[in-house]
């Protein structure tokens, strides 16, 4: 069984390729955290100049679950941790500890701050 098909809120199509641009409806999106806080993630080339080489950037928000937890435990064995781990920003109902992980990294959920003009 496949995943449901998202809701697409808005949409361009480029007349010229026929590339479609999407804005899809989701209820949670899931951040890898160090040590309970965000953090961004680079690698440069340390035999290049360091003026001279990109750094490349990896992103750390996903909209699916599976793909945050596999890059929080590739994370825990490349720096020989359990302090990456997942939280989850939305309305997902499975939030709960992720027990797949070696038991080491957890889901948590986080309530969005309450807006005060309600």
């Amino acid at each position: 069984m496949g995943n449901k098909k998202p809701k697409v809120l808005t949409e361009v199509i480029d007349k010229k390729t026929f590339k479609s641009t999407q804005i899809l409806e989701t209820n949670s999106f899931y951040v890898v955290v160090y040590n309970g806080k965000p953090f961004n993630y680079r690698k440069i080339s340390l035999i290049l100049n360091p003026e001279d080489s990109a750094a490349k950037y990896k992103k750390m928000a996903f909209s699916q679950r599976g793909r945050a937890e596999l890059e929080a435990e590739k994370l825990n064995k490349l720096f020989k941790t359990d302090l990456f781990t997942v939280i989850v920003f939305g309305d997902d109902p499975d939030a709960e500890p992720v027990k797949r992980l070696k038991r080491t990294n957890h889901v948590l959920k986080v309530k969005p701050p309450e807006d005060p003009a309600q």
